[in-house]
């Protein structure tokens, strides 16, 4: 499993990173992660049903805090794999504040040089489906 705050990113443009400058020092993301005004683990729980309904999808790997999780996802036509990794981070934002969680997300083809976008829509997919539901559970 990576470590976003270590990691740097390959040079291909095969990828699409979610995260910011204080998590992802070396990286130079795509786009800032999302702050959701929710529970760490409210969060996760959506995100699980999210992640129940992707196709070819298999977690790989979970951090020994479940925090962290990665996950495979396979091409449709010929099954290439692609590796995505995800960050819940419940951020300090103070005593009299809403709990505050951060979702970081990397998206990479295992192969190739190009993805002809796929890992972008991936990531910003799955990030806006999880702000909708995240929406509709808390109104």
């Amino acid at each position: 499993m990576i470590d976003f705050f270590t990691f740097s990113r390959p040079s291909r443009p095969n990828n699409f990173l979610a995260c910011t400058d204080e998590y992802c020092p070396k990286a130079g993301f795509d786009v800032t992660a999302p702050v959701f005004e929710v529970p760490l683990a409210q969060v996760v729980e959506v995100w699980d049903s999210i992640i129940a309904e992707q196709p070819r999808l298999e977690e790989t790997g979970r951090s020994t805090d479940g925090w962290q999780r990665e996950y495979v996802q396979r091409t449709r036509f010929l099954h290439f794999p692609d590796i995505i990794t995800v960050r819940f981070v419940a951020e300090d934002v103070g005593a009299e504040a809403l709990p505050v969680t951060r979702v970081l997300m990397h998206s990479q083809a295992k192969f190739g040089y190009f993805d002809f976008g796929v890992n972008r829509q991936r990531v910003m997919g799955w990030l806006a489906d999880l702000e909708r539901r995240l929406l509709l559970k808390n109104n």
